[in-house]
């Protein structure tokens, strides 16, 4: 009898949200990186196979854990950007919540067709998806346009001046995230080949 190959029901941004999970809450039971995730079971296995594989993550009774080259590995991502995080401003007045990472390193050249980084959020499933500036004077503002500032953003998220803030709305958290690690992996390389690192199956 031939085999039926399942679909995989989960991606490489999902395997991203379970290791950066972890490595935010410590030890982590399986039922609760689904519950937290929006992730089955099932998918949280399998994705878990690919971090311990990996070497990233390490699985005990206790839990699930980062590895010491895991945690080398997150110490890395968290000097480069924040882990997305829901903020109170509803920016898009869309009426789905927004999610915001702060991003400390980007290739400069980007800002000059950040339209493109919406794009690849829009892909994902989100709603709307924005890119700012932190000036010189510590406005935040849309690169380019003098018109608008966002500077009710400082209240919630620790910006400093030339950093980035990547902001997503959408129906569920999942695809917001989803959405933000997708505009990330445009703005740097580096973050883009940190990000391959943890999520390649191989």
């Amino acid at each position: 009898m031939k085999k039926v190959k399942t679909l995989k029901k989960f991606d490489k941004y999902d395997t991203l949200r379970v290791f950066f999970l972890i490595g935010r809450e410590g030890k982590v039971a399986r039922e609760k990186l689904s519950k937290l995730s929006g992730i089955g079971e099932g998918s949280i296995r399998s994705i878990l196979k690919i971090l311990s594989n990996k070497k990233l993550v390490i699985t005990t009774r206790r839990g699930n854990g980062l590895s010491s080259k895991g945690k080398k590995v997150f110490d890395q991502v968290v000097k480069l950007f924040t882990l997305p995080k829901k903020i109170k401003h509803d920016v898009f007045k869309d009426g789905f919540d927004v999610y915001a990472s702060v991003v400390k390193k980007y290739e400069q050249e980007k800002i000059k067709e950040i339209y493109k980084a919406r794009d690849f959020a829009i892909r994902e499933g989100c709603n709307s998806a924005m890119v700012l500036i932190c000036t010189q004077k510590n406005s935040i503002k849309i690169p380019y346009v003098r018109k608008w500032n966002f500077n009710m953003l400082h209240d919630e998220l620790k910006v400093l001046p030339n950093q980035l803030v990547v902001l997503t709305s959408s129906k569920t958290r999942k695809i917001s995230e989803k959405g933000i690690f997708s505009i990330l992996e445009y703005l740097s390389e580096e973050i883009a080949e940190i990000l391959k690192k943890i999520t390649s199956s191989n």
